[in-house]
């Protein structure tokens, strides 16, 4: 996914905690929306493959320190960014396909990204939610969700939905993050 389009997501899951009024926990935007384009722009973090099969150690590590480690505000808002632009990662077809991610062209990355991009700006005018939240109960489900996810990338002939992919983009993030922010309340963290 392109930078912008981690921006765009990263506004949208920020515009849709803050209108909860059952989370007592705030973000800070700015470092939220930061945190969502933080690895494609800074070095360090662009060691991290954005491929599932490559980083997903590094990213639920992440997933599981978010729910049970103290955090200061700027630092927690930021490191959920990046957790969120690695699960919308995990939902576009060439991140998460393994075939994908080895034998096709860079090119026709690039333009499922632009196509995906341009449709991501129709659908979050609107702001949609997502059907129903996953109903996440533990760090396990989460993992077990997107690995049944990835899979599915991986079935031959693999099938390329934007629609598909938006759709489980705002199910996986907007789902996980009530399920860390729920957590970290219940923690009292």
């Amino acid at each position: 996914m392109i930078v912008q389009t981690h921006r765009l997501i990263g506004e949208y899951l920020y515009d849709v905690m803050q209108k909860d009024r059952s989370l007592s926990i705030k973000l800070s935007r700015r470092r939220f929306v930061y945190g969502n384009v933080l690895p494609d722009i800074v070095s360090d973090y662009k060691k991290y493959s954005h491929y599932y099969h490559k980083n997903h150690n590094y990213v639920f590590g992440l997933l599981k320190k978010l729910v049970t480690e103290p955090y200061s505000d700027d630092k927690f808002s930021e490191d959920l960014g990046i957790l969120m632009h690695f699960f919308a990662d995990y939902t576009c077809v060439y991140h998460a396909c393994e075939y994908l991610s080895q034998e096709v062209s860079i090119s026709s990355h690039i333009k499922y990204e632009a196509k995906f991009h341009f449709y991501a700006m129709r659908e979050l005018k609107s702001k949609p939610l997502p059907k129903a939240l996953l109903p996440f109960n533990s760090l396990d489900d989460i993992e077990y969700y997107v690995d049944k996810l990835t899979k599915r990338h991986n079935v031959a002939p693999y099938i390329v939905s934007v629609a598909d992919d938006f759709r489980d983009l705002l199910e996986l993030t907007t789902s996980t993050l009530y399920y860390i922010l729920r957590e970290r309340e219940k923690r009292q963290i």
